[in-house]
């Protein structure tokens, strides 16, 4: 449920406006301040002509914008919009589907699934984290429960779950995979899926790979109760908000919610600080971000200090908020990783 003062409205007066929106992506693309993608040069031309300004490179005339060469790019949405959504996606408690966010944003159907499968196919890019120490892992089925014999139909896939238990027994990591088919034998997970589940999301010391990974629903039921209730939570999640998902696109949504429940486990579940986050990166900005305020297509050169691009791995900062987290796996991934992917 929205409440009133999560509208986009609300949202954009408390965020600062559009400009402030598009700091916070500046920041989230160059944390420490321009870089030339082509040669990584620190210093460039501003072109403010355009909805959204041009950087040309003083060194080898490379032009480019805050969201060229990410998931972003091309799109004709305000960037507080896309901060919104990302918001909205980050609550720890549930995410939000395309006809929710259409009327919230008041754009069509089509540009609301749009976004939402960009942000999610990010998510799904980004490296699996891996669970350690004492882990509880099995095998679970997602679809329809009619009693269809010993063979999974086509409309039953097969997901792993795993969860890493930290010194107080409690959950604190969260891993699932949609098994393919290959892998299963009627309703039991084969040994060779076992094997890329660990691969996959298990880390690489010997007391973690000794982990029981449970090859039925039924021995995972029994022998994992804090790993239940959490993929219950998802399917509910699912099925309740998305109305069910296509086959294709399972492993996606898989990934908004590990994703989601990863980063809330890191935060303290504290929810979602993105007001907060905002008002640091503007009151920060100034200093890195260059003035865009000239109508000229060529600026005044400006100095940025000298770092890289964010790498991904500093996506799972957990000083930062979710949908900060969210912004920099946009910008992380272009639309070549999206089509490749």
């Amino acid at each position: 449920m929205i409440r009133v003062d999560d509208t986009y409205d609300a949202f954009l007066l408390e965020s600062g406006g559009e400009e402030a929106c598009y700091d916070y992506f500046y920041q989230c693309r160059w944390p420490s301040g321009y870089r030339c993608p082509s040669c990584g040069h620190k210093d460039c031309y501003i072109i403010s002509t355009r909805r959204l300004p041009l950087y040309e490179c003083v060194h080898c005339r490379c032009q480019t914008s805050v969201t060229s060469g990410t998931a972003l790019e091309g799109t004709r949405t305000p960037l507080s919009k896309w901060l919104y959504a990302m918001k909205l996606l980050g609550r720890p408690a549930a995410g939000v589907n395309a006809v929710l966010l259409g009327k919230l944003l008041k754009v069509t159907y089509k540009t609301a699934y749009a976004m939402l499968d960009k942000i999610r196919h990010c998510l799904s890019l980004l490296p699996p984290e891996k669970l350690s120490g004492e882990i509880q892992a099995g095998i679970s089925v997602m679809g329809w429960t009619i009693d269809s014999g010993y063979e999974l139909t086509e409309k039953q896939h097969p997901i792993a779950v795993g969860i890493s238990l930290d010194e107080n027994g409690e959950p604190d990591r969260l891993a699932m995979m949609v098994v393919p088919r290959t892998h299963m034998m009627n309703y039991s997970l084969k040994p060779s899926g076992r094997d890329l589940f660990r691969e996959t999301h298990f880390s690489d010391d010997a007391d973690t790979l000794s982990n029981t990974i449970y090859h039925s629903q039924l021995l995972t039921i029994k022998r994992c109760r804090s790993l239940v209730s959490i993929y219950k939570a998802s399917y509910k999640q699912i099925n309740g908000i998305y109305r069910g998902v296509h086959p294709r696109s399972l492993p996606k949504y898989l990934a908004e919610f590990t994703f989601r429940w990863n980063a809330a486990a890191r935060n303290g579940n504290t929810g979602n600080c993105i007001g907060t986050s905002i008002s640091t990166i503007t009151a920060t900005s100034s200093s890195s971000v260059p003035n865009t305020s000239s109508s000229n297509s060529t600026s005044s050169s400006t100095n940025t200090s000298s770092s890289k691009r964010t790498s991904v791995s500093s996506i799972t900062s957990a000083s930062i908020s979710i949908s900060r987290q969210i912004a920099q796996a946009c910008m992380a991934y272009s639309l070549s990783h999206l089509a490749a992917a």
